[in-house]
């Protein structure tokens, strides 16, 4: 078993890993369906992915509390397990690809030059902390993830002075390519096994997801809005930058930091994760090291050079594990164990079921067509 975990450190982790480099893409993707529907959308993914990250929970206890989310997939799905692999490594690569991307236009908009030279720097520098480097402690992940909540509520309360009401008309792929960039932000489905392991109580558990889902959708919100009410509609990928345009110098500081943590946090965070996943496939940690982080620079390097973009395209990895797969576990061991552990009806896991699956060939085939401009 995993190390214990108090109720807090549960929702740190799980507010920690959800909390990252989607946030500064979400005003770009809301900001066309404004200060109404873009909250609308925040909720629906919000609420739903809580959902499903209960119905994971019970499946796990009705399983085997042990078990890894890998383990689980496998369990019921067999050799169909792989796909679970196959999609986090995929929506893995096109996050490095984002950060990559973001750190490159911030710095440039900050110290000048071309956002390729710096994203190169910045690859090449945490490449080889991904390499070398250790997870976060559990005590400085909890510190890193109450500074960056701080950081939004200071951004907030800056803006709202010069906050306007922006609205728009509802877009249907708008609203799906805001959904998908949502779903990015808010997917942590991947540390449910360890939450499970270390709170050792399921009630405790599912409260603990719950008020996370309720923080981060806060957070979300109130810097989205703060970005969208600056800026109305002409809002840039890297959030905080159109604020500095806007409001002045004055938010410099805050401005570069919020960005430079989740970006560089989450770069780690993914590409370790990465890397142990390909280490486990190939059993050799440098060239699990090299399959986690140089594709991502080629494919920057050949023009999936955009922050949101690269987002919006690794969502379609984070739909199947986070949208997807969990009500499928779920209903399969409802079924194996003719039992029930949670209030969660079986229509309700096949309507989220269905619903994730709509919009998952909803954005592939509008991205594909290009009714969905990225």
């Amino acid at each position: 078993m995993r190390r214990q975990l108090s109720f807090f450190s549960a929702v740190a982790l799980l507010v920690g890993t959800q909390i990252g480099a989607g946030i500064l893409g979400l005003p770009k993707v809301l900001a066309p369906l404004g200060f109404f529907w873009g909250p609308v959308a925040l909720f629906i993914t919000a609420y739903l992915l809580a959902m499903t990250a209960v119905m994971l929970v019970e499946a796990l206890y009705l399983t085997n509390p042990r078990y890894n989310y890998f383990d689980l997939a496998s369990h019921y799905l067999g050799r169909f397990g792989v796909i679970l692999v196959l999609t986090v490594l995929y929506a893995g690569y096109g996050a490095l690809i984002a950060y990559i991307s973001g750190l490159g236009q911030v710095l440039s908009f900050f110290a000048g030059g071309d956002p390729y030279f710096w994203s190169f720097i910045v690859w090449a520098v945490l490449s080889a902390a991904v390499l070398f480097g250790p997870r976060f402690s559990g005590p400085a992940r909890e510190s890193l993830t109450v500074f960056m909540i701080l950081l939004v509520v200071t951004v907030f309360l800056w803006a709202l002075p010069e906050m306007k009401p922006y609205t728009a008309r509802f877009d249907l792929s708008a609203f799906a390519m805001a959904l998908g960039v949502a779903i990015f932000g808010f997917s942590s489905h991947t540390v449910i096994p360890e939450v499970v392991q270390g709170v050792r109580n399921m009630n405790k558990t599912i409260l603990a997801i719950l008020f996370s889902f309720s923080i981060v959708f806060i957070v979300y919100a109130l810097f989205s809005l703060s970005v969208i009410g600056v800026a109305g509609s002409e809002v840039t990928e890297i959030g905080t930058l159109v604020l500095v345009e806007n409001l002045g110098g004055d938010l410099y500081f805050i401005a570069i930091l919020l960005p430079l943590l989740t970006i560089v946090t989450s770069y780690l965070g993914t590409g370790i994760a990465q890397r142990d996943i390909l280490q486990e496939i190939f059993g050799n940690r440098i060239l699990a090291w090299f399959l986690a982080v140089v594709p991502p620079i080629v494919l920057y390097i050949f023009g999936y050079d955009t922050f949101v973009g690269m987002i919006w395209l690794a969502s379609f990895g984070i739909i199947v594990a986070c949208g997807i797969l969990p009500p499928v576990l779920f209903l399969y061991a409802r079924k194996e164990k003719r039992r029930s552990l949670t209030p969660i009806p079986n229509w309700f896991a096949y309507t989220t079921l269905l619903f994730f699956s709509v919009l998952l060939a909803y954005s592939v085939f509008g991205t594909i067509f290009g009714y969905i401009k990225i």
